[in-house]
């Protein structure tokens, strides 16, 4: 370690310090001034000062050079572990004097501040009046020894700097305080009392606290004057407001009344102008107790050519009004006259005002009531729009419309709706009544939301305030869907006609084919009947003498004739069916299928058949046709299921509203969509599987149609079907 020479002057720096100090303005003087003795002292090429500005210790000076590149005295929260807040919580100045003293006490200095500590440092707190102030940071390149005469030097020379530094602080703000008080005095002595009363002239529309102010005026200007403000109350002028100065007697006096043939009162409505009376006399004046006053002034305050009010002043001090105090009095007067005379129009303004504001909202509700769009504006553009007309166009709000109304032509792309050509700026409804005219057209508008084109119908007309034209009001319908409408309700008329001829058409044509199909199975039912007799009597006649080719075309034959016979009975039910009236009522679906279940058991088809039966809703319909049904589409799911060794019938529905759908499932032939689609057809035909083709269920649609519904078969995933029919739910 390099020993530090000793300087015998060390108290001669001291004191050459302090008197640099006294003369030290600023807050960098004194760190000039500090840090520099500190360097030369000590030989220490260079010292940071800290200072505490709120919860932070802020770099604040530096002299020297950096040598070893960023310091590790910077910025940081008093509450940080830094030596440098180390010393002001301790009050103590800490001192490392070789090389890695200062890192091994703060391992993570360097790491936290960036910086490179150098190989020597003195960091010195420093307070006043018991208030941390700063640190002080000396840095040396090479190690260094603190005798205690250098570190008495350093503490007094940071007790020197925080006082030197607190007494700039204060001149300062001395000083801040010295420029604001000489400000004040300056404004104050330019903002004199009449200033004010302008002030409040300008401002102010109460007459009593205009009239106020006009008194504090003449105060400040006439401080040995009495002032008082008069209005009339029938025969008399009563003091409305008078000065604090007044004596009892006089404020009693004047508070009840001073009769209006009163000299000074007769005077100044005589004059019509300020009067002004020199060598005040109470008797001649006949005003009682006003002995004391030399000098008097009266100004009457006009309305309407009228004296409304009196401003009277008094004075104690003189007997006779100069020029001056003249022009003064009759200067205030002036202004609270003209104050009370823009009160009144500014009360007959605000009466307009509000009947014109009462007019507007009770104009701009209508407006907003309006179910059409409607727009006013001038040659400048739309001026204002309701919600409708808002909706119209596709705006949001009047912002965004004002924001567009220098392109909203060129957005809306109005055309003729029968030419669909561009309309030009002067073919504008709003440009033609700008010109004066009225307009109405139809245009095509494009929606600037959606993009779509709307059919508008416009309306509009100028707005003429004494014979000008001052602006323009449109008010535009949306007819795309009127139109539309009408168009729809005469295709609706012609559809309708043509329904209805057809409906008639098809009633005659079902007429004539339940009649004709009432006659064909009459008609046929004896001879297939007897067709079917005869086949049976040749079959047993020549049994004996027909090989087998000929006994398989005679059974070919009979079967055909036992199937003709079927269809025409099958023809005939259903031509009873049509004519038969239905009985509807609410029928339990539950109750239903136990019952028809119990019809089949007699014909030995269901014996081995495994029945999988829900819960089935009510219904609105007829019951024995609905029994039928079931009977029907039951006795087609036996059938399908004759081969199966456990037949599986399925029955379940489905909610669908306003009606249940029921289906019927079973796990017999696997069957296609060609199957399904010939399921409800009359053919009378032999085909593989036997129960394609059956001549029930074309019946059973057409009752499960009377009643309202629809009847169909599907294939589900595993290749069988599901018979499905759709009933109305009890009303």
């Amino acid at each position: 370690m390099r020993e530090q020479v000793q300087c015998p002057s060390l108290g001669g720096r001291l004191q050459e310090v302090t008197e640099a100090l006294t003369a030290a303005r600023t807050p960098h003087d004194v760190f000039e001034i500090v840090l520099s003795s500190a360097l030369e002292a000590l030989g220490t090429p260079a010292g940071t000062v800290l200072l505490v500005q709120e919860d932070e210790l802020r770099f604040t000076a530096r002299l020297g050079p950096d040598e070893t590149g960023t310091s590790v005295w910077q910025n940081g929260h008093l509450k940080a572990n830094t030596p440098a807040t180390a010393v002001l919580a301790t009050r103590e100045p800490l001192f490392f004097e070789v090389r890695g003293e200062l890192t091994a006490a703060w391992p993570d200095l360097e790491a936290q501040t960036g910086g490179t500590a150098t190989v020597a440092s003195a960091v010195l707190p420093m307070f006043l009046d018991g208030h941390p102030l700063g640190t002080i940071a000396l840095d040396f390149q090479e190690s260094h020894s603190f005798p205690p005469e250098e570190r008495r030097f350093l503490r007094t020379l940071a007790a020197l700097c925080a006082v030197a530094l607190g007494r700039v602080r204060l001149t300062a703000d001395l000083q801040a305080q010295l420029q604001d008080r000489t400000r004040l005095e300056r404004d104050t002595r330019a903002h004199e009392a009449f200033v004010a009363f302008t002030e409040a002239v300008g401002t102010q529309t109460d007459v009593l606290a205009l009239a106020s102010e006009a008194l504090k005026v003449l105060r400040t200007y006439f401080p040995d004057a009495s002032v008082g403000y008069y209005d009339r109350d029938g025969d008399k002028w009563k003091a409305r407001l008078f000065s604090d100065d007044l004596q009892e007697e006089v404020t009693v006096l004047i508070q009840g009344g001073l009769p209006a043939e009163t000299p000074m009162f007769r005077q100044v409505l005589e004059a019509g102008q300020a009067t002004f009376t020199n060598d005040w006399n109470m008797v001649r004046e006949e005003i009682a107790h006003t002995e004391h006053y030399g000098a008097v002034a009266n100004v009457p305050l006009l309305l309407t050519g009228q004296v409304h009010a009196v401003l009277s002043i008094g004075r104690t001090n003189t007997r006779q009004w100069s020029e001056r105090d003249q022009l003064i009095v009759r200067a205030v007067g002036r202004g609270l006259t003209l104050a009370l005379e823009r009160t009144r129009r500014l009360r007959q303004l605000q009466v307009v005002l509000s009947e014109q504001a009462q007019r507007t909202a009770e104009l701009n509700a209508v407006i907003e009531s309006m179910p059409d769009a409607v727009y006013i504006g001038n040659a400048q553009g739309i001026q204002q729009v309701n919600r409708r007309g808002l909706e119209m166009l596709g705006f949001s709000s009047n912002e965004e419309l004002h924001q567009h109304i220098p392109v909203l032509s060129e957005l809306l792309q109005n055309r003729n709706p029968d030419t669909l050509e561009r309309l030009k700026p002067e073919e504008e409804a709003f440009a033609i009544a700008l010109g004066g005219r009225r307009h109405e057209y139809d245009v095509l508008a494009r929606h600037l939301k959606t993009g779509e084109d709307r059919l508008i119908r416009t309306a509009a007309a100028p707005i003429l305030v004494n014979d000008q034209v001052v602006g323009a009001v449109a008010v535009n319908a949306d007819i795309t869907n009127s139109r539309l409408m009408h168009e729809l309700q005469a295709l609706n008329e012609t559809l309708e006609a043509q329904v209805e001829e057809r409906t008639a058409l098809v009633a005659n044509l079902n007429a004539e084919l339940r009649v004709y199909t009432a006659s064909i199975s009459r008609d046929l039912e004896e001879p297939a009947r007897r067709l079917n007799s005869f086949m049976g009597l040749i079959e047993r006649r020549l049994d004996a003498v027909l090989d087998d080719k000929a006994r398989y075309y005679l059974h070919l034959v009979k079967d055909e004739a036992s199937r003709l016979h079927s269809v025409v009975r099958e023809l005939r039910e259903l031509s009873l069916l049509e004519r038969r009236e239905f009985k509807l009522e609410s029928v339990s679906l539950t109750q239903l299928v136990v019952q028809v279940r119990s019809d089949l058991q007699p014909t030995g088809h269901h014996t081995k058949a495994e029945w999988i039966v829900g819960d089935l809703p009510r219904v609105w319909g007829d019951r024995m046709m609905l029994r039928q049904v079931f009977s029907e589409v039951f006795m087609h799911a036996l059938v399908a299921t004759r081969n199966e060794e456990v037949p599986i019938i399925h029955v379940g529905y489905e909610d669908q509203g306003e009606e249940v759908m029921v289906w019927v499932r079973d796990n017999g032939i696997t069957v296609t969509g060609r199957d399904m689609s010939t399921l409800f057809e009359v053919s009378g035909r032999d085909v593989d599987p036997p129960l394609i083709g059956q001549i029930g269920l074309p019946n059973v649609r057409r009752i499960v149609t009377r009643h309202g519904g629809r009847m169909w078969a599907e294939v589900v995933l595993d290749g069988t079907a599901r018979v499905c029919f759709t009933l109305p739910k009890p009303r």
